[in-house]
């Protein structure tokens, strides 16, 4: 009893002491009788707390192998049990990047070679010569096939279509991308089936293209894109119906080789090691051998998350983190703090003329915002990514069983990255102060913008990113060079609207015009802009029209129309013998670029 009073004395000394320096200052909070006092550790008698990016790294993921049909099939089980990544969050819509890789080409109906044009019109290939006022028909080649149907009386049932999507061009070798499914009947059950299917044909001489091979891949047509003379091809397979490990058709994708095909091998199969919807396929095609040189699967990532950049492409899945950050102890107990983030997985693929194989894969905080978010710069790349991450606390002297929010972080950060994918450095706001909201991405440089102004950000120190203030706010969907070293910016507004934005090498804007809803599309085709510097000229396909504008005087002032047959979205613009030529899948149109009058039309 003796003890106990002097613990209570001394315990009520203590708290006359801090009654009294409460009161010197200002008067004391009240404390519930029930509720025990929260000591706040000393900060700097403590860790500092690991950063996201450190917490992302610790947690780095790398793509699971398998030795076995069977193993797959359990993955993709485990896969499709699994409920989590449906609360990801999509990307800020305020958040924006624009990239314009040099060695990249994309997917498209129309490809434009000297004086001959190439164009997917319905099932056929056309090639038309186009030379100044002059045109002429030259070809008309069957590439693809209507529904067609057959059954034997017995039951069996087979249906097919092979319809173009896209094609390629590489000197004399071109590429023909189909969709190709239809139905089959197997033991009286009916099977649908889909693949991509890619046909080569010799062009050296336009009047009589030769088909020289076929192949294609299991799935669903998602995007391609040529570097080189290597050709890459995404496609969705889904895995959904697998449900009997014997039946590998069901969740093993194929590789198609004229009239044969085979199963993927396992040595060219990948997983994200905690699952994931969806499975990848990537196939590697060589237009100058005219051949499918290998294809790999990954399973947990869907084709729309993959990123193509010159000579490769990431693969990127977004999930939460969450780790501790630290642990402190006072006098009154301990204290456990952890951090919870969002962070993505880049996988970086190469591919090139021998084909696509996986070659490194790093992790940054937050989650990227579009498709041209990552870009190659020096020998390494450049990423824009949206942060989202708080700090919680765990006080366990007070005996709380939830974790209570401490700090959140919200924003968006500039990573450097090497080859191997690890982070070199962080920009998380511009000198102003503004945080980052979009990013472009040159060939020489990176620009950078906030709300009230943008920048450029110099790389040349290895492991920095130093931010030089330049000129007005930039916000672009696309990015294109303009006249004397400046840009034309454009951008989707509210409302199904854009806007067109005309800056200077320093950045400065010097034009801006807006237009209506009926342009709402606009950027859904990037192949289908022009911009001639040389000529004053900018050219964009819009509702049912192209559309030419010029620069004058601050202004940006409606110069042309060209009323089209066929879909916007599928028109093109070129210069051709010192002609301006705008063409569609079904017809040309050349005109004078210095007058714009019109010298000539023509129908394929």
């Amino acid at each position: 009893m003796r003890n106990l009073k002097k613990f209570l004395i001394v315990c009520t000394f203590f708290v006359a002491l801090a009654l009294l320096a409460g009161c010197a200052s200002a008067p004391a909070p009240e404390i519930a009788a029930t509720e025990a006092p929260t000591a706040t550790p000393s900060p700097t008698a403590t860790p500092a707390p690991i950063s996201f990016e450190a917490a992302a790294e610790a947690n780095r993921a790398e793509l699971r192998t398998f030795s076995d049909y069977g193993s797959v099939f359990s993955a993709v089980q485990e896969s499709k049990a699994e409920e989590d990544g449906a609360d990801v969050p999509a990307y800020s819509s305020a958040l924006r990047a624009a990239a314009s890789p040099e060695d990249l080409t994309e997917s498209d109906i129309l490809r434009v070679d000297g004086e001959y044009i190439y164009t997917l019109t319905d099932k056929n290939l056309t090639i038309f010569h186009l030379s100044g006022e002059t045109g002429e028909l030259i070809s008309t080649t069957p590439v693809g096939t209507a529904w067609s149907s057959s059954g034997d009386g017995s039951g069996s049932f087979a249906g097919s279509e092979r319809t173009p999507l896209a094609l390629f061009l590489r000197g004399s070798r071109l590429a023909v991308l189909l969709d190709v499914y239809g139905y089959e009947s197997f033991g009286g059950e009916m099977r649908y089936s889909e693949y991509v299917g890619v046909d080569f044909y010799d062009v050296s001489d336009p009047h009589t293209p030769v088909l020289l091979a076929s192949a294609g891949q299991s799935g669903v047509y998602s995007d391609a894109w040529m570097s080189g003379g290597a050709l890459c091809v995404a496609t969705d397979f889904s895995v959904l119906d697998a449900s009997d490990a014997a039946d590998t058709d069901k969740f093993i994708p194929r590789v198609h080789m004229a009239a044969d095909s085979r199963l993927l091998e396992t040595e060219s199969l990948y997983a994200l090691p905690n699952g994931g919807e969806g499975c990848t396929v990537l196939g590697g095609y060589s237009l100058d051998e005219a051949a499918q040189k290998n294809a790999v699967a990954v399973y947990g990532i869907e084709a729309k998350n993959v990123y193509p950049v010159p000579g490769g492409l990431f693969l990127t899945d977004t999930r939460s983190v969450s780790a501790e950050s630290r642990r402190m102890s006072d006098s009154v107990g301990d204290y456990t703090e952890y951090v919870e983030l969002l962070c993505t997985d880049l996988f970086r693929f190469d591919f090139d003329a021998s084909g696509i194989r996986p070659a490194a894969s790093g992790v940054v905080s937050g989650l990227l915002p579009e498709k041209s978010a990552i870009a190659p710069f020096g020998s390494g790349y450049v990423c824009l990514s949206e942060v989202s991450g708080s700090y919680t606390n765990t006080n366990m002297y007070v005996g709380k069983s939830d974790p209570a929010p401490a700090a959140e972080q919200t924003g968006s950060a500039l990573y450097t990255l090497d080859a191997a994918l690890t982070v070199t450095a962080k920009l998380s706001a511009l000198p102003n102060g503004d945080s980052i909201l979009w990013a472009g991405f040159t060939p020489e440089t990176v620009l950078l913008s906030g709300e009230n102004g943008s920048c450029t950000a110099d790389l040349s120190v290895p492991g920095t990113i130093t931010a030089v203030p330049g000129g007005d706010a930039i916000l672009a969907d696309a990015l294109l060079p303009w006249k004397n070293g400046g840009y034309a910016a454009f951008r989707h507004e509210s409302a199904g609207q854009m806007a067109l934005a005309l800056y200077d090498s320093s950045l400065k804007k010097t034009a801006e015009r807006t237009f209506g809803s009926d342009y709402s599309s606009t950027l859904e085709s990037l192949q289908s802009y022009i911009v001639l510097p040389e000529k004053n000229l900018l050219g964009f396909a819009a509702d049912d029209s192209y559309c030419l504008y010029a620069e004058n005087n601050g202004e940006i002032e409606y110069c042309l129309s060209v009323f089209l047959t066929d879909w916007a979205w599928n028109a093109r613009a070129f210069e051709q013998n010192g002609y301006l030529c705008i063409a569609d899948r079904r017809e040309a149109f050349v005109y004078l670029p210095d007058t714009l009058e019109s010298a000539a039309s023509f129908l394929f």
